[in-house]
């Protein structure tokens, strides 16, 4: 497909840093950041004012100005935020703060510390909130504020934000927040409540809300993909990363397609129920970010895609594929599933004529009848280095395995691992060690090669399995002594079900049955060497020890998420996170107080520097050279001064996000062991502690969930 228009933006644009906003409630701007930490502004249709404020004219364009932040920009988003005006408003997130800008009157609207940092930006309107609000999303906070600046959510998550979307994901005409983060896993909040969440192979980049209940991600190893609700409808892997995802109808089906724009310049647009390529396009250069809107002024809706060189290309969507609202065509799909399958056997039919045309190797090459490949799985801990789980394949006769392909999400590098034994290793069984990095399932599909020993042609075999999500946790024989560690609930069920959970859950040589009125299972982990101790007593209480609690919290969300318990309550006692705890709210204060006396510091600092030049401009008019001479000395003085604070400042807030990001991903694994509402008050609780730096009420709250 050719783009309907092109132009050059000259100027350099940062990947990531791309919007398109209404400012004055009419016309279309094309904003974007550059590396020089500047935002400049295209707007063909209607000439913005350069004189004054932060808005200065551009010598590359008449249709572009630029605005001068002088901080680091990390990310930039536009939208309507206040609910009186049709105007959009642009927002601009850096490492300490977060500013909404009037472009149209040229002033702030307001502006906003944020000590976790500003990492992804997106406006919109969020659960019952009538008005639109902002969200920012940092390090393991996720923070929105209203047209006044009023911060009216917040909430965390497990680590450093990268991508948000806003989507009705549950049909209840509200709108939910989907947030992607870099350890792997998106969550799906109803308020400030976690509703959902799945686990990916690599960091979430990017997201798109699609039509309904669907939505497009992106991860930084290439994957793209399409989930509905929390099942996944397609996913694909390139050798590129995926800029962005956006959602746009390019066919002309009434329905969006997936956009992406990769590293390598390309751009393409895919089904998003089948993932079907049904657009693409090349740039020079990576893409920077893909946006759509009336650039024209025409009424339509165009897809604008724009490079990191600022070359900017415009695409509208093609009317006359199909009539809008309808869907593809049902034969379509059909027909190439036929064809696919024709190609695959006309291939076999040839692979049959040419060993037709060697007697001697089809002998060679037949096995008996009844072959079958054989799959056992069990945790090797004898690796105290490094233990794992062995995948053991194995025949029923003596073909030997030639060669096992295994491909797996998350565990090999590139999604798959070969092995394939030396001539004289050939035997009826191979082993393939695999380590999971997180407590998730694992699918595994295993495809192996079987013939005779002195075979050059074998036969395929292919099988899949499942590894449960905790089968890095092996279950003891005997009692141990308990950790000090636990927590502690109690649900409404059998405890025939939970023996059940368990079953389904961990990887064990024999199914756990129940023996009397309680059960008692004690568990090593095997990455950590950890003891895990799972207990349920007669009265449906149930009590993990462990002290890891992470891994508590991992276990009852799993539990909660089998029995499909709603609210769940807890009590906990971890010593060394309340420990843990103290010594990072004590480090915060001491961190806080420097930080004022810093920034005190620097204040006088430039209050000696604006003497000192007007003393230099005053001597300078009196023509008093060694006055001048003095107070240049007595400048560098001040300016050296003000760079070596500058640069401690610098370390100290770098410490302040790193104690930060750790406090909330304690409050953050402390929720986790507890379920709906408890959690989401529990997340609220300790907000408000850690402002008022009550210390007690935190470690009260982790106990217990309430003040």
């Amino acid at each position: 497909m050719q783009p309907i228009y092109t132009f050059n933006l000259h100027h350099p644009v940062v990947a990531g840093c791309v919007t398109l906003g209404y400012y004055d409630g009419t016309h279309p701007s094309l904003t974007a950041a550059t590396a020089s930490d500047k935002i400049f502004i295209h707007s063909p249709h209607k000439k913005l004012s350069g004189s004054s404020g932060r808005i200065c004219s551009s010598d590359a364009s008449k249709e572009v100005v630029m605005l001068n932040l002088n901080q680091t920009i990390t990310c930039i988003q536009s939208g309507q935020l206040d609910p009186e005006s049709e105007r959009d408003f642009l927002v601009v997130g850096s490492p300490r703060s977060i500013l909404v800008y009037d472009v149209e009157n040229n002033m702030d609207i307001f502006y906003k510390e944020v000590p976790e940092g500003v990492k992804v930006l997106t406006i919109g309107r969020l659960g019952k909130m009538g008005k639109p609000v902002v969200i920012a999303g940092g390090n393991c906070t996720i923070v929105g504020f209203d047209f006044q600046g009023n911060e009216v959510f917040w909430t965390i998550t497990g680590d450093v934000v990268c991508s948000l979307a806003l989507l009705d994901f549950d049909s209840d005409n509200f709108n939910e927040l989907i947030v992607g983060s870099t350890d792997y896993d998106i969550r799906v909040f109803k308020d400030d409540e976690i509703m959902g969440e799945l686990t990916e192979t690599e960091a979430v980049t990017s997201l798109t809300p699609l039509q309904k209940t669907c939505f497009g991600y992106g991860l930084s190893n290439g994957t793209i993909g399409v989930y509905e609700k929390l099942q996944r409808l397609w996913r694909i892997k390139s050798k590129n990363k995926a800029i962005t995802v956006f959602n746009y109808d390019i066919d002309g089906d009434g329905l969006d397609e997936l956009i992406i724009g990769w590293s390598n310049g390309k751009v393409d647009g895919r089904n998003c129920r089948t993932g079907e390529v049904v657009f693409k396009d090349n740039f020079s250069s990576a893409v920077a970010g893909i946006v759509a809107g009336d650039y024209r002024l025409n009424g339509g809706r165009d897809l604008i895609c724009c490079s990191v060189t600022g070359e900017v290309r415009g695409y509208q969507t093609n009317k006359v594929l199909r009539a809008p609202g309808r869907r593809v065509n049902y034969g379509h799909d059909a027909v190439r599933e036929l064809f696919s399958k024709k190609q695959n056997l006309l291939l076999e039919l040839s692979n049959y004529k040419e060993s037709s045309n060697q007697a001697a190797e089809v002998v060679k090459a037949k096995i008996p009848m009844q072959t079958k490949l054989q799959c056992v799985v069990a945790l090797n801990e004898k690796d105290l280095e490094k233990p794992h789980i062995d995948v053991t394949l194995f025949t029923n006769n003596d073909t030997v395995i030639r060669a096992v392909l295994v491909f797996c999400e998350g565990i090999f590098q590139g999604e798959s691992h070969v092995l394939h034994p030396r001539d004289w290793e050939l035997t009826r069984s191979v082993t393939v060690p695999i380590t999971p990095v997180s407590n998730i399932p694992v699918d595994l599909h295993i495809k192996a090669l079987i013939g005779q020993i002195d075979s050059t042609n074998f036969h395929l075999f292919e099988l899949s399995r499942q590894l449960p999500r905790f089968a890095m946790l092996q279950l003891l024989k005997g009692k141990h002594e308990k950790p000090k560690s636990y927590s502690t609930f109690i649900v409404k069920e059998r405890i025939q079900r939970i023996i059940l959970w368990v079953n389904q859950n961990f990887l064990l040589q024999t199914e756990v049955t129940l023996a009397g009125l309680e059960l008692e299972l004690f568990f090593k982990a095997l990455p950590t060497n950890k003891l895990v101790v799972f207990c349920v007593g007669s009265d449906n209480k149930i009590t993990i020890f462990c002290d890891n609690m992470g891994l508590v919290g991992e276990i009852t969300q799993s539990l909660a998420n089998f029995l499909n318990v709603n609210d769940l309550e807890a009590r906990a006692e971890f010593p060394n996170v309340e420990e843990k705890m103290k010594m990072l709210m004590h480090n915060m204060v001491e961190l806080n107080e420097v930080r004022l006396q810093l920034s005190t510091d620097m204040a006088s600092c430039l209050d000696s520097i604006r003497s000192h030049v007007i003393r230099i401009e005053d001597a300078r008019i009196i023509e008093d050279v060694e006055g001048v001479l003095k107070w240049t000395t007595a400048l560098a003085t001040c300016n050296s001064d003000i760079l070596k604070s500058y640069k401690v400042r610098n370390n100290n807030h770098e410490d302040l996000v790193k104690s930060l990001k750790q406090i909330n991903k304690c409050i953050e694994q402390s929720s986790k062991l507890r379920v709906g509402k408890p959690q989401a008050r529990l997340v609220e609780l300790c907000r408000a502690a850690v402002k008022n730096n009550n210390v007690p009420a935190i470690l009260r709250i982790f106990k217990t969930g309430i003040n």
